[in-house]
């Protein structure tokens, strides 16, 4: 590659909401491709579980929840100030 073209190639810079992330405890799951965490509470009849997902798709930022049957309960697309 000649010395001009590597003026031209744009370097694309890191995510910054995704040190945001990892500094509240979020882990990235390769397998379904986006950024989450578990929150856990005990109950008389055991335990239910929430995962909290952060996902980028087409560049844009979204917020799920998916409750202990693995539906989504919330999910709303997110603006970031980081």
């Amino acid at each position: 590659m000649p010395w001009w073209e590597r003026l031209l190639v744009k370097k694309e810079e890191p995510d910054p909401l995704i040190a945001k992330l990892e500094s509240k405890g979020y882990v990235f799951n390769e397998d379904k491709e986006w950024w989450q965490r578990i929150w856990t509470t005990d109950t008389p009849a055991g335990q239910e579980k929430v995962i909290e997902v952060y996902r980028k798709k087409e560049g844009e930022w979204s917020s799920i929840m998916y409750g202990n049957n693995g539906d989504i309960f919330y999910e709303e697309p997110v603006k970031f100030d980081v």
